[in-house]
This record gives structure tokens, C-alpha cells and sequence, in this order.
């Protein structure tokens, strides 16, 4: 079944619809009222909101008041606008400008792709408004300020599928009260292919640091997305299908520990800005993330300085021990030192070169520090990114799900 671009228009019995299209019809023209049916104010709030989901364009509406005479079938619908009617006009050209600046190169693309490129365009341009300035949520905030929060975020998801042509609706998740939460969360679904996928780009929004992109909340199911997300507030599609997940489809999945050393290593020798993958072996706790990207990176790091021609450093001492000019006893002593006094925390990255920058091999550093932070999820994705000098690769492997997030950073050389 197609999504209709007004999904919670189409889920409503006649008499909202009624009065759902004379607030639409008053809200395009820029009216000062117009008479629609009686309703509770509770229902006629949330057919407001509702409206504004189905039509993010709808960014000047703020809120609206009702008259009624007593017994009256109808009511006088009066919205209260943002701007003036001149500001509401030159905001409305300004937005879409931008719009068929943005969608202009998109519309050749296969919708797969169209979906991806908005995505991308949220998580490079957008930042998370922290102090919710009122255009924050709507579209105004993300296509002309560059700032906005999760609903100014999927209404302007919204706006740009619907330019294209590409179903998508927005989905809003309920508060928890137990826990005194006072702010509902807004997200996409987006159908491709008939098959409805959960996309978050707020999320990946605030996860996507240092360069990297992060598609950890794109095209997800239900399972999957309701993991760290609060029930629905209104009734939503089913999204039941998973093949559509972009770590899957990139073959960034994996179950195996030899295959993220492997591609780990892969990373630094090609000097990439950053590699990030989802792990599916089991639960990603400090254990396994420290076998998976720190002691197989080790183990093929020693077989690599195996081949290299030694040179001694001649008196400086490394790691409170001296070099010997026997290779296995250089590699028994750093296996030790590296065990001993590298997996722990709280050291500053002066420190870590005071204590590592002579162990050299070739002249090259090997390890500098390894720094934890939190508890690990249960699953996530690693990230690996650029340090700050030419000599140094800086790679941090950060394990995320939601806004947890636990990070071990270690630092190695070029070989």
C-alpha cells in the first residue's frame, strides 16, 4: 500500500477532515479565520499538529483560538502566525529557492539514493539546535539558519521527499512521564519499494563527529529502531523489513573478529579519514571491543615489524625499559609494558608521550595510550578517525546506540 504524502489526514473520520481541510485552506491563504466544524478543542489541537506534519511548508503557524456561538455547529477557526504576511511571503520564496536548489541534482537519482543524499544533507549541514530557538522546528530552522531540533529536522526530511516524489511521513514518539520526560521525539519513514524503513536523521545527526558519516538510524525496522525509541504517539505504518540497512548493504556488518581486525588495519595502511561498521557478534562490551580493534591490531602490527630492519635509538629508554637489540626480547618486554600500563585511564596525552615517544622501531612510534569512557552498549558501530598530526593515526574506536556511547582511542603508527 502507498504512503500517502497526508498520512494523518487519511487516517481521520469525515468531520475532522472536514475541519482538517478548512484549517489548511485558511492556513495557505494567509486568512484571519474560517468556520469549520464544532470539535472538542483537544481534537481540534491535535488535527493542528497533525496537519503540520503532513505540510512542513506550514512553518508560520504557531498556534490558533476558536469562537463559537452556543449551539452553534460551526466554529471560527483564527490562527496565530509567526510573522507578518510580507515576512510569511518572503520566507516561503527563500525556502523554496533553496528547495529546487537542493532537489535539482537529486531528481536523475534512483530513490535509494535520493533518500541517502537528503540524509546526508541534514548530517553535514545541520547542527542540533541545544537551545530550541522557536524556528528550531520547523523548516525555516534547518534550510535557512543551519540549526533546528528533531521535528525541524524530519519536517525538513519531509519536505524534501515530498519534492521528490518519495513517500515519507513523520513519526512522533510519546513522552515517558515515569521518568518526568516532557519533549516528544520526531523521525521519518520513508517507503521504498512498497517497504516502509525507519530513518533518524537527528540521531545520526548528533553521532556523526569527526568527519564520519554515520548511518546507525537508516532504514531500520521496528525492532530496531524501538530498542532506545519511546512508543508511538499515533498509530504508524509497519516497518518489517531489514534488508535495507546501509552497514548491511556495504557489507559493514560483521560477526567475526578476524574480519574487523582485518579491515581495521586495512584503513590505516590506505590512511581513510575513518572506517565505521556495525558488529553483530554478540554483546560489545570493553572486553570484546579491546580483542577486537586493539590486541589483533597489535598481533599483526608485531608480525609487520618483524620484516622491518631494527635500528637502535642508542641511550633513551622507553617505557622505563632499555631497547634490547634482540628482537623477541623486545617484543616479550612492549607486549608486557603495553598490557601492564596502557589499558587504563586517566592519562592526558602528554603524559603518553613522555612514557612512549622513544619506543621507535625503523624510527617509528607504535603505541602511544588507550583511554576508556563509559560502559558499553550492547550493540553499535566503531568509528575510526584521523589524529591531529602527520605522524600519528588517532584511531578511536567509539561503540554508540542511542546517546550511549563508550570510546577507547589508541594511537599507531603508519607502517
Amino acid at each position: 500500500m502507498q504512503l500517502h504524502p497526508q498520512y494523518y489526514y487519511q487516517q481521520l473520520p469525515p468531520p475532522e477532515r472536514a475541519a482538517y481541510h478548512g484549517m489548511l485552506t485558511c492556513l495557505r491563504e494567509l486568512a484571519p479565520s474560517a468556520r469549520i466544524p464544532r470539535l472538542t478543542m483537544e481534537t481540534l489541537g491535535t488535527l493542528f499538529f497533525q496537519l503540520r506534519l503532513d505540510h512542513p511548508e506550514i512553518f508560520y503557524a504557531v498556534g490558533f483560538s476558536c469562537r463559537a456561538v452556543p449551539e452553534a455547529e460551526f466554529v471560527d477557526f483564527c490562527p496565530e502566525y509567526r510573522f507578518d504576511k510580507k515576512r510569511i511571503r518572503e520566507h516561503r520564496q527563500a525556502i523554496e529557492a533553496r528547495t529546487a536548489r537542493l532537489l535539482r541534482p537529486l531528481r536523475s537519482l534512483p530513490p535509494a539514493e535520493q533518500e541517502r543524499a537528503i540524509h546526508d544533507f541534514i548530517v553535514e549541514n545541520v547542527r542540533y539546535d541545544k537551545l530550541e530557538k522557536p524556528y528550531s522546528h520547523e523548516v525555516i530552522g534547518p534550510l535557512t539558519n543551519g540549526v533546528g531540533v528533531c521535528e525541524g529536522m524530519a519536517k525538513t526530511v519531509k519536505l524534501l521527499c515530498d519534492g521528490l516524489g518519495l513517500p515519507c511521513m513523520i513519526a512522533v514518539s510519546d513522552r515517558d512521564r515515569a521518568n518526568g520526560d516532557r519533549y516528544l521525539h520526531a523521525w521519518n519513514i520513508v517507503q521504498l519499494g512498497g517497504k516502509c524503513y525507519h530513518l533518524d536523521a537527528t540521531f545520526d545527526n548528533s553521532l556523526s563527529k569527526h568527519g564520519v558519516l554515520r548511518y546507525d538510524y537508516f532504514n531500520l525496522d521496528d525492532t530496531k529502531i524501538f530498542r532506545d525509541h519511546r512508543k508511538l504517539l499515533y498509530p504508524a505504518p509497519a516497518c518489517t523489513d531489514g534488508g535495507q540497512f546501509y552497514y548491511k548493504l556495504q557489507h559493514l556488518s560483521w560477526t567475526k573478529p578476524e574480519e574487523a581486525a582485518r579491515r581495521v588495519d586495512q584503513a590505516l595502511r590506505k590512511k581513510q579519514p575513518g572506517l565505521v561498521f556495525h558488529w553483530r557478534g554478540g554483546y560489545l562490551t570493553r572486553e570484546v571491543l579491546t580483542d577486537l580493534c586493539v590486541h589483533r591490531l597489535m598481533q599483526r602490527r608485531m608480525r609487520a615489524l618483524e620484516r622491518l630492519p631494527f635500528r637502535s635509538i642508542g641511550r633513551r629508554r622507553c617505557c622505563r625499559c632499555a631497547l634490547s637489540r634482540r628482537r623477541s626480547r623486545w617484543r616479550r618486554r612492549h607486549s608486557t609494558i603495553f598490557e601492564r600500563r596502557f589499558i587504563s585511564s586517566g592519562q592526558d596525552d602528554g603524559a603518553d608521550r613522555r612514557f612512549c615517544s622513544a619506543c621507535a622501531w625503523n624510527g617509528k612510534s607504535v603505541f602511544a595510550f588507550l583511554t576508556w569512557t563509559r560502559a558499553a552498549p550492547t550493540m553499535g558501530a566503531i568509528s575510526v578517525f584521523a589524529g591531529r598530526n602527520s605522524n600519528e593515526k588517532n584511531v578511536c574506536f567509539r561503540s554508540t546506540a542511542g546517546a550511549n556511547c563508550s570510546a577507547v582511542s589508541h594511537t599507531v603508527s603508519h607502517l
